[in-house]
C-alpha cells in the first residue's frame, strides 16, 4: 500500500463536472485531486455532439429537464461564481439564456471561443478535443493532481474527512468530496460501472434511484423489416410530451432525436403516437384528396401519400391500415376508408417493448436523488462536506447540450462552494 495522500478537495470522476469543479476550486487556491478510472480525463466529452461537442442550448427551462427544477436553480446560483472568475457581469434578459451565457463566459476565460450553429453552442473549432484540452490545461496550470486509472473501491467518512481507497490499495484522504462519476451510459467511452456506483452510494448511505438507459432508441412490437432505414420528419408524443424532428425507422423499432427525447418517459407497454404528416390537418388532407378526385380521378392513392413521405413508408402505412387500398386510385376509394387511413397516418401507434442498453444510450435516468441535493451548493443534505454534480445526480436533459451544460455548471457550483468551506 502506498503512502496516503491528503488534499483539501477530492473529486471522483474526471468528466465535465469533475474538471469544471476542479477549475473552480483551484481558482480559489485549494489543493485538489481528481480520481478518474480512465487513463485520461474527459473521455465521454469527446463523443458529445457527434464529436463536435454541443456545449449548451440557446433555450433552457424545466421542461428541457422533464420538469426537474434543480438545473435551473444551479444556473441561477452559479452566477456570482462565474462573474467572479471572469471579472465581469453576465448580461442576460431572461433565465432561459443563463446556461449558454455562463458556458460561453466560462470557456472564454479558458481561452476557448464558441459559436452558435442553430440553437446549439459549440466550440468554434467544432472539435470536442478543443473542450477537453482547454479544461485539462486549466487544471494543469492550477496545480490540480490528476490520478488516472484510479478505480474507487470504497469511500468512508473518517471523522470530518473522507477516505478513498482504490482497488489496488492506494488511499487518498480529503476534507471535502465531490461525487462526479457520471452514469453507466456510453459504455466504451469510459462510463462508470453500475455496481461501483451503487457500492459508493451504499457505503455513504445515500438516497438514490437505480440507473436505467435513456436518450436511446426504443424497441417496439411488430415487424419493421419493410421500412428499416427509412427517415421521416414527424411529430411524436408520449405521456403528454411532444417532440418534432427526424424519425429513423429500424428493424427493431424507432430511433432519431425526437425518440431519444421521449425515451426517458418510456416503459414497456407504453404507446408512442406518431404524426407522419405534421404540417397538415386531417381535414386539409381530405380536402386535397377530394380535389384530386374531381380533377385527376385516376391519381393513385399511394402516389398521393408518397407526396408527403418516402414511398416505402407510404406503402407500408397503407398496407398496415387497410391492405385493400394498396393499389387503388383515389376515385375508387370510399370517403370513410380515406378518413380512417388519414387518421391512422396522423395518429400511428407504436407499442414500446424496451429501451436500448447503456452502450446505445447518451445518458441515464436515476442517480442521487435531486431532492437530497442542496440547490444553492450541490452539497448532499445530511452529509456535511459531501457534494454531487453532473450525471451522477438524478437529472437528465434532452438532447441538444442540456446534459453537458448542467454537468459543467453544477460542477462549477460545487467546486466553488467546497472552496468556500473552512478547511
Amino acid at each position: 500500500m502506498s503512502e496516503r495522500k491528503t488534499f483539501d478537495i477530492g473529486i471522483i470522476g474526471g468528466g465535465a463536472a469533475g474538471l469544471s469543479a476542479a477549475i473552480a476550486a483551484s481558482f480559489r487556491g485549494k489543493s485538489v485531486v481528481i480520481l478518474d478510472q480512465n487513463k485520461k480525463p474527459g473521455s465521454k466529452i469527446y463523443a458529445t455532439g457527434n464529436g463536435r461537442c454541443n456545449l449548451a442550448n440557446a433555450v433552457s427551462c424545466p421542461s428541457c429537464y422533464y420538469g426537474n427544477e434543480l438545473p435551473q436553480k444551479v444556473f441561477e446560483n452559479v452566477i456570482p461564481y462565474i462573474e467572479e472568475m471572469t471579472a465581469s457581469k453576465l448580461a442576460f434578459t431572461n433565465q432561459e439564456e443563463l446556461p449558454y451565457i455562463e458556458i460561453k463566459a466560462f470557456f472564454d476565460y479558458l481561452g476557448l471561443p464558441s459559436k452558435f450553429f442553430g440553437n446549439g453552442l459549440y466550440p468554434a473549432s467544432e472539435e470536442a478535443s478543443s473542450v477537453v484540452w482547454a479544461m485539462k490545461d486549466a487544471v494543469d496550470s492550477k496545480g490540480v493532481t490528476l490520478l488516472g486509472k484510479y478505480v474507487v473501491k470504497d469511500v468512508k467518512q473518517q471523522g470530518d474527512n473522507f477516505l478513498i481507497q482504490s482497488h489496488n490499495g492506494d488511499e487518498v484522504e480529503v476534507k471535502n468530496l465531490l461525487l462526479a462519476m457520471g452514469s453507466p451510459s456510453g459504455k466504451g467511452l469510459g462510463s462508470a460501472k453500475e455496481e461501483d456506483l451503487y457500492n459508493i452510494f451504499e457505503n455513504l448511505n445515500l438516497s438514490y434511484e437505480k440507473f436505467t438507459p435513456a436518450l436511446c432508441p426504443l424497441a417496439c412490437q411488430g415487424d419493421f423489416s419493410e421500412i428499416m432505414g427509412v427517415r421521416a420528419r414527424v411529430k411524436a408524443s408520449l405521456k403528454g410530451y411532444e417532440e418534432e424532428g427526424q424519425l429513423q425507422l429500424t428493424d427493431y423499432g424507432l430511433s432519431g432525436i425526437c425518440i431519444f427525447n421521449l425515451s426517458p418517459l418510456a416503459s414497456p407497454g407504453d404507446v408512442i403516437e406518431i404524426d407522419f404528416i405534421p404540417d397538415y390537418t386531417e381535414e386539409e388532407l381530405l380536402e386535397r384528396l377530394q380535389n384530386l378526385k374531381d380533377n385527376l380521378p385516376n391519381r393513385r392513392l399511394l402516389a398521393f401519400i408518397n407526396g408527403f413521405m418516402n414511398d416505402r413508408l407510404a406503402a407500408w402505412l397503407i398496407k398496415t391500415v387497410n391492405v385493400d387500398l394498396s393499389n387503388k386510385t383515389i376515385s375508387s376509394c370510399q370517403e370513410s376508408d380515406l378518413r380512417t387511413l388519414l387518421h391512422a397516418i396522423k395518429h400511428y401507434k407504436f407499442t414500446v417493448k424496451s429501451r436500448f442498453e447503456y452502450s446505445r444510450s447518451q445518458a441515464s435516468c436515476g442517480g442521487i436523488h435531486a431532492k437530497s441535493i442542496c440547490q444553492e451548493t450541490m452539497e448532499i443534505e445530511g452529509h456535511k462536506g459531501l457534494y454531487a454534480a453532473g450525471e451522477v445526480t438524478e437529472v437528465i436533459g434532452k438532447c441538444g447540450g442540456y446534459n453537458l451544460s448542467y454537468a459543467i455548471l453544477s460542477g462549477y457550483l460545487a467546486g466553488s462552494e467546497m472552496a468556500k468551506e473552512e478547511l
